[in-house]
């Protein structure tokens, strides 16, 4: 037991084991007293490299922020062009057109339909356009827009109520109105609000059954389009069947 004791206190201050840790793992402090400082290794360099990322990341996000802007403009500017605004007509009217189609006299008459500007009513223009039956669809087309476009507000000066100062009676090959009624079928055009942008094609047939046909289609439309739907309207077979 004293040897052992006598081998700690040869080792000097205390055990020897403690000494050997003392010595090796003992550091001076940083602070030796209140009020000195110790320089930290590599300190402006770590200062410079922090400025730098800081000014990149500044440079970055200023990227970042033109680009956001430049593609907030660029969807502006598409939202701006989708929302189409249909450009104000010089004349806010509802146009009119009456077309009589005769295969027997091979001609489809075109009458502008005008607006009395005092009264309110309907009556046709005085002159009428007249093609043959057998024009090609895009010529019925042509004409079909040529003439709506025609319609306007206008003061009625040849009113008269006689039947003979019919418009489309006088152009025609008939003269009487029965004849007329008889072998010209007729049809009444209307444009879609005071824009026109639609075309809204009505039978006339006046059928006992009292079944009329409509049909719409854009006023943008190809000419051929437009004398096709005219064609097929007409050719569709309404007629009362016996039993």
């Amino acid at each position: 037991m004293n040897n052992f004791l006598g081998d700690f206190r040869r080792g000097g201050s205390g055990f020897r084991l403690y000494s050997r840790l003392t010595k090796t793992t003992a550091k001076k402090p940083f602070f030796s007293k209140s009020g000195d400082t110790a320089s930290i290794p590599n300190a402006h360099g770590f200062i410079r490299k922090f400025s730098f990322v800081r000014l990149f990341c500044t440079i970055k996000l200023s990227i970042l922020a033109c680009k956001t802007s430049n593609r907030s403009s660029a969807i502006t500017m598409k939202i701006k062009s989708l929302i189409f605004k249909v450009p104000e007509p010089k004349l806010k009217v509802v146009k009119q057109l009456s077309i009589y189609i005769s295969e027997k006299h091979s001609e489809i008459i075109f009458a502008p339909v005008s607006k009395e500007i005092e009264a309110g009513y309907t009556f046709e223009q005085d002159l009428c356009e007249i093609i043959d039956f057998k024009s090609s669809a895009e010529t019925i087309g042509e004409t079909f827009k040529r003439n709506f476009h025609k319609s306007t507000i206008d003061k009625n000066k040849t009113v008269s109520g006689k039947i003979e100062d019919w418009p489309a009676l006088k152009s025609s090959k008939e003269k009487t109105k029965v004849g007329f009624e008889k072998k010209y079928v007729c049809f009444h055009i209307n444009g879609v609000t005071e824009y026109n942008i639609f075309f809204e094609i009505k039978t006339v047939f006046n059928y006992p059954i009292k079944i009329e046909l409509t049909t719409t289609i854009s006023s943008s439309c190809d000419n051929s389009e437009l004398g096709q739907r005219l064609l097929k309207i007409y050719n569709c077979d309404i007629c009362e069947r016996s039993k």
